[in-house]
């Protein structure tokens, strides 16, 4: 399994139909919300396979700042 970590831009809140959509596709296996971040959890992929996973955010007030960085990891459960 895949450990996908994206983070939220300050002042925005993820969707989260959009995110349950993404299950039921199966697209994703579950996710979560945790702090300033998107956790997508993956599982069936191969080597060199490509993946995109839209997802809406709505604002909730105007800000000006950096996203934090996103990062991937094997996850063993």
């Amino acid at each position: 399994m895949l450990l996908v970590a994206v983070g939220l831009p300050p002042g925005f809140t993820p969707v989260s139909a959009g995110l349950e959509r993404l299950v039921s596709q199966g697209r994703i296996d579950r996710y979560e919300l945790i702090g300033n971040r998107i956790v997508f959890y993956l599982s069936g992929l191969s080597d060199g396979d490509r993946l995109t996973l839209p997802y809406e955010l709505q604002a909730r007030y105007v800000v000006r700042a950096q996203t934090p960085s996103g990062a991937a990891y094997n996850y063993y459960a």
